[in-house]
């Protein structure tokens, strides 16, 4: 699982040359189809869309391409507007936090959710959680609804029982020693 903000900076480098043509600026959703479309490009000033077919890799240093010719000159604005900075609200009107990074499989492109925080010290003190795209999730232009705090989740884990997400990153209980000892 990657955070859009992860993406953000990489630089864009061809394969067979080794030459960096741009930076990601951002992340280009389509959140109708609920998949990645690709990224804004940017180099000396110019911006180019990366049709994400068009990646070969998206590492965690580099998103790497098979050619320079893959990146488009001009291209038409994303549809639908960020999620980012939009209210999470239970039915009930509890407010549950505000959407900070869009979750999405690297390989697939399919997102799979929302990042929340409540804000720093809560963030920091119980982490990050995330609001996972089902059918019942409701999304409108200034705020997204769940049915319940239920429906808000730890990033990266369904069930909600394997991974914490901090302020920094996700860890999964054995990465922090939290398993217990090993013999």
């Amino acid at each position: 699982m990657r955070r859009r903000g992860e993406v953000a900076g990489l630089p864009v480098v061809v394969v067979d040359s080794g030459r960096a043509v741009g930076r990601v600026k951002d992340v280009v959703f389509d959140l109708g189809q609920g998949r990645l479309s690709g990224f804004i490009v940017v180099s000396r000033g110019s911006r180019a869309f990366l049709p994400f077919e068009q990646v070969h890799s998206l590492g965690a240093s580099a998103v790497t391409i098979g050619a320079e010719a893959v990146l488009v000159p001009s291209f038409p604005a994303p549809a639908g507007a960020s999620p980012v900075g939009k209210s999470v609200l239970t039915r009930e009107g509890q407010l549950l936090g505000t959407i900070d990074d869009v979750l999405f499989d690297p390989e697939s492109g399919a997102v799979w959710g929302y990042q929340v925080t409540a804000g720093f010290i809560s963030d920091f003190v119980e982490g990050k959680k995330a609001v996972v795209l089902t059918e019942e999730i409701v999304e409108g232009p200034d705020s997204v609804v769940v049915g319940d705090a239920g429906d808000v989740r730890e990033p990266g884990d369904p069930d909600g029982s394997a991974v914490t997400m901090t302020a920094t990153e996700p860890t999964a209980p054995e990465a922090t020693g939290q398993g217990g000892p090993q013999e």
